[in-house]
């Protein structure tokens, strides 16, 4: 299993739809012929293609994969086993609220015994609320959250807060911009180091950003100049 690109592969169930299709192509009187392949709904037809939900994107027939609405491809969490984790695998976790890129994995023996990720996207676009946790559990590992992505807010155009966690030291260029709502925004380490150019462009005109009181001045000048108007201010 790779990270991205990935090819979505057939497969005969989706459980993000419930309900079953397979029940109604060889049943019913229609036979394994004609009128089963069509429209997906037998074992033959096309089933590449599973849900669709806005603002997350559309899940692989069997649930194990989730193409955004970019394009991009991430392996779905809850089917992911120690064995599939590897340097730049993509992935969508409901539970935390995001989608991830693995950016380090620390070994022991050959055991993955822990490593990084960057915070890609959120895993709905339609949410008012990114809180990139300290950390995340996936397959039994423990991963810290030491990045956001570049383009990280795009299309998220009901916005309104961002909760950058503890263990975050880099936030990519254009990470919210064009998030016109975003209003309030939350520096919860001390570890940040790296601030790409125009992150906060296009943020609310009044926004506040709060930051640990130990780091307020050095983290005012790490934030000068990245895209946000002359209202928003920083502060402890």
């Amino acid at each position: 299993m790779t990270g991205i690109p990935v090819t979505i592969k057939e497969a005969t169930s989706n459980p993000h739809q419930g309900g079953g299709q397979g029940g109604q192509g060889q049943g019913g009187g229609q036979g394994q012929g004609g009128q089963e392949q069509g429209g997906g709904q037998g074992q033959g037809g096309d089933q590449t293609v599973g849900v669709t939900k806005p603002g997350i994107g559309t899940f692989s027939a069997d649930g194990k994969t989730l193409t955004d609405e970019d394009g991009n491809v991430y392996q779905v969490s809850d089917y992911l086993t120690e064995g599939d984790l590897l340097e730049n695998l993509a992935f969508a976790d409901e539970k935390s609220g995001g989608k991830y890129r693995i950016t380090k994995l620390n070994k022991k023996s050959g055991k993955i015994k822990g490593g990084n990720v960057e915070y890609v996207a959120p895993y709905d676009k339609s949410t008012t609320k990114i809180n990139t946790l300290a950390s995340i559990k996936i397959a039994g590992v423990t991963f810290k959250v030491t990045s956001i992505g570049k383009n990280c807010g795009k299309g998220c155009q009901m916005l309104k807060t961002v909760v950058v966690g503890k263990n975050v030291t880099k936030i990519g260029k254009n990470a919210f911009k064009g998030c016109a709502k975003l209003k309030k925004i939350q520096i919860k380490g001390k570890k940040l180091k790296k601030v790409g150019g125009g992150a906060f462009k296009g943020i609310a005109k009044k926004a506040v950003i709060k930051v640990p009181s130990a780091k307020l001045s050095k983290y005012k000048k790490l934030l000068k100049g990245k895209g946000q108007g002359k209202g928003v201010k920083i502060k402890k």
